[in-house]
């Protein structure tokens, strides 16, 4: 467990000093993490075996998730609020339907294609901020889509739990209730 804990602590800061020196010769840094998980990967013994359990995730995920609303401006957010939901609520459901579509044309059952679609749907702009930052885009647009990253998390995660709950009972879900708590996970 120790070694567990001292190859972490390593990568994580092998991980901080590629970002600063990325950052500094112009590079994104999220590019550089991305290549230091990747060759750790290759580099590391297979013995070691890394878990998530619950309350890692309950840590560190809420952190992640949300670290872009610390920089949101709350006026800007409001006047965007109807294209974040347009662009969140119903773009995580079609894309949730066309993964779904292209897992079960893959061979997935129709409900774990579903669950896989839901997974994937929410999408990451971790670049994209960084890159309207740097090119000094309009407030506006950057709202959009930091405020819709947020959202389509909450979004998904509720999709994902509505799928399993249908699933597991084989009873429907009332529409009404379903959008209550995708408003309460996003926003909690």
């Amino acid at each position: 467990m120790l070694a567990t804990y001292l190859v972490t602590a390593v990568l994580v800061a092998v991980s901080f000093l590629f970002a600063r020196i990325a950052r500094h010769a112009g590079f994104p840094p999220a590019a550089s993490t991305v290549l230091v998980g990747i060759a750790a990967g290759g580099m590391l013994p297979h013995a070691l075996q890394i878990e998530l359990t619950p309350a890692t995730l309950a840590l560190f995920l809420p952190a992640l998730i949300f670290e872009g609303a610390w920089d949101l401006d709350a006026s800007a957010l409001r006047r965007a609020a109807a294209a974040i939901a347009v662009l969140a609520v119903p773009g995580v459901v079609v894309t949730a339907l066309a993964v779904a579509a292209g897992g079960v044309l893959g061979g997935l059952t129709l409900v774990a294609a579903l669950a896989l679609g839901a997974i994937l749907s929410a999408t990451d702009p971790v670049a994209v901020i960084a890159l309207f930052r740097a090119l000094k885009i309009p407030l506006e647009l950057a709202t959009i889509v930091e405020g819709e990253s947020i959202a389509n998390d909450g979004v998904a995660v509720v999709l994902v739990q509505l799928i399993l709950a249908v699933a597991a009972s084989h009873a429907p879900v009332h529409p009404l209730a379903a959008l209550g708590r995708v408003a309460y996970v996003s926003l909690a």
